[in-house]
């Protein structure tokens, strides 16, 4: 097809994929805010210390559940997507994960034992763990079918459900180790909504069931995914981080502001989710691949605007929301804010470099940009609090956008 053809039914092509990216985050964003509502619950009941050590349990096991995914939710979306895999044999592979992903999460239990944590803490941070592994598993299958309706479904019942059992505990004696167990209710009802929410068909395919060694085989496979989502997840860190440098008060301080982000990323999350499996169709053709790699681009730009406006509120009324004992919580997510949107940015290379089959590069370029972040974030920590390690996130994320920008570029002139 001609390249004026393609430009002719741009308007119903970026029309689609606008009311996709639109509809996911709608979606996303409401299930980020009552995400964000539940920590704003804890932290009022709560001291910034002891939320600051619930916090850095949470960002653990989120960085864990990543690690333990190992890439294999995203290969699922971009095979699924391509006609490579059923969705049958995905859930296979899921099933033949989960034992190890028990004893994973049981090993990491005993570790936080061995570090003196509470045991009611540990108790809790395991169950979390699994039923957030098991939640974005049964989630991913869904984005797979590109069924985005159901996937937020799930996750907005699962939130609600997290939120709801939140202000139970809120209205008895809030103590710390019940914002585990919130969060993992909300975890196990998404988990299992997303699977009821599953067609027929796809609940009664047969397949083989997977060997341990096909299950390696599989996983090194999709290694290059697992690189860059545990390369992004490392951003979980960032509270830990200050705790090392700026201590258990600041990390409450950067943790109750840094969580409220998460509505922030609802934007570049939603696009990515639509422009994987977008992207991975149109690969036969270069024309069709360079104008549908163009759409996302604007919509990036375009959805980048959302945080920072976000960001010039969140820095008179965050203070006021909290309570005084995080007065310094504003212009922390202030900045945050202006990170967000430079990783929302980030999201239409790397989505354009994943689905050509260079996410290896992708990995790469993430892993770089977020170490420096890492390492930012305790050194800023400990130069100036939570206020300027919040910076460490502005800096990593656009490390990050030239890099990817330049390995498009250049992915793109071989190509020609």
């Amino acid at each position: 097809m001609h390249q004026s053809d393609f430009a002719q039914e741009e308007p119903s092509r970026l029309r689609v994929l606008l009311q996709r990216v639109v509809g996911i985050a709608l979606s996303t964003v409401a299930a980020q805010a009552l995400t964000g509502l539940v920590f704003v619950v804890a932290a009022r009941n709560l001291s910034p210390g002891e939320f600051g050590v619930t916090a850095v349990l949470i960002s653990i096991g989120a960085i864990s559940a990543v690690f333990l995914d190992g890439g294999l939710n995203l290969s699922h979306v971009k095979e699924i997507s391509a006609g490579a895999r059923s969705v049958g044999k995905s859930q296979d592979l899921n099933r033949a994960k989960r034992p190890m992903v028990l004893a994973a999460a049981c090993v990491e239990g005993f570790v936080l034992f061995l570090l003196q944590f509470p045991w009611p803490l540990i108790l809790v941070f395991v169950l979390q763990l699994w039923f957030l592994w098991e939640s974005q598993s049964a989630n991913a299958l869904l984005r797979a079918k590109e069924l985005f309706r159901r996937s937020a479904v799930g996750q907005i019942a699962g939130r609600l459900a997290g939120l709801v059992s939140t202000l139970i505990f809120g209205s008895l004696l809030f103590r710390a180790e019940y914002l585990l167990v919130a969060l993992a209710i909300g975890y196990l009802t998404e988990a299992i909504l997303d699977r009821v929410l599953l067609p027929r068909d796809c609940k009664k395919t047969k397949v083989e069931p997977t060997s341990l060694r096909a299950l390696a085989s599989t996983h090194r496979a999709s290694l290059s995914y697992g690189m860059t989502s545990l390369s992004a997840s490392t951003q979980q860190l960032d509270t830990p981080m200050v705790a090392a440098g700026a201590g258990a008060v600041e990390a409450g301080v950067y943790a109750a502001a840094g969580r409220l982000i998460g509505p922030l990323n609802f934007a570049g999350a939603a696009l990515a989710m639509v422009a994987l499996p977008w992207l991975s169709r149109e690969q036969s053709d270069e024309d069709r691949r360079h104008l549908e790699e163009r759409r996302v681009v604007r919509l990036a730009v375009f959805l980048a605007l959302l945080p920072l406006a976000a960001g010039a509120v969140g820095y008179l009324a965050l203070p006021y929301i909290l309570g005084a004992e995080y007065a310094g919580s504003g212009a922390t997510f202030s900045v945050l804010a202006c990170g967000a949107a430079v990783s929302t940015l980030n999201q239409a290379p790397a989505t354009a470099l994943q689905a050509r089959g260079r996410q290896r590069v992708v990995a790469f370029s993430v892993a770089i940009g977020l170490s420096v972040g890492v390492l930012g974030t305790l050194a800023f920590a400990y130069l100036g609090g939570a206020v300027l390690a919040a910076f460490a996130l502005l800096v990593s994320q656009t490390l990050i956008l030239f890099a990817l920008a330049l390995q498009l570029r250049a992915s793109r002139a071989r190509e020609r």
